[in-house]
């Protein structure tokens, strides 16, 4: 109950500032999220800001391009990602033959570098960070035109690109 009032303290505290500057806190649009682990269930909050209680959200919600689940795991982001990478697998796919190698990694690093790197101290040591080195590793093999049994180890090296740990 004290999380709720504390929340609804600090949200008409923001609205206060907001109307001070001419600002509009849209309580239609504004949702909440409580964060927790999975082993314990908690309530949604119940906060309200001019006398609009706001929705509490618990499926995953992107904020400032990283997406955020109420578990805080990063499953859904690091999904996101994977998805993200192998879409643009398949750009390679399509341009290899076009582009030169120079080319083909200076959109690899416009395209995937890029996005590993944005919020890689977040969610980088979760486990499921593995799967978004999977899918780097299938796209440097696609830029290279080698095989999918191939190591990529050389390749990194090669195209003198770093890889998820790395970064």
């Amino acid at each position: 109950e004290s999380l709720n009032n504390k929340c609804t303290e600090v949200l008409q505290s923001l609205n206060n500032w907001f109307n001070m500057n001419d600002l509009y806190l849209n309580s239609e649009k504004t949702r909440t999220i409580r964060f927790h682990n999975r082993q314990k269930i908690c309530e949604p909050l119940s906060v309200k800001i001019n006398d609009v209680y706001l929705k509490c959200i618990t499926e995953p919600v992107k904020f400032l391009g990283i997406t955020l689940d109420e578990h805080m795991d990063w499953k859904p982001h690091c999904e996101n990602l994977v998805s993200l990478l192998n879409s643009t697998n398949f750009l390679f796919k399509n341009i290899k033959d076009v582009l030169t190698k120079h080319q083909l990694t200076n959109v690899y690093y416009a395209q995937i570098e890029s996005r590993i790197r944005y919020g890689i101290c977040l969610w980088g040591d979760s486990t499921l960070s593995q799967a978004v080195f999977v899918s780097q590793k299938r796209v440097i093999r696609t830029i290279a035109g080698v095989p999918s049994t191939r190591s990529c180890r050389t390749l990194f090296v090669d195209f003198d690109l770093m890889t998820v740990a790395s970064i």
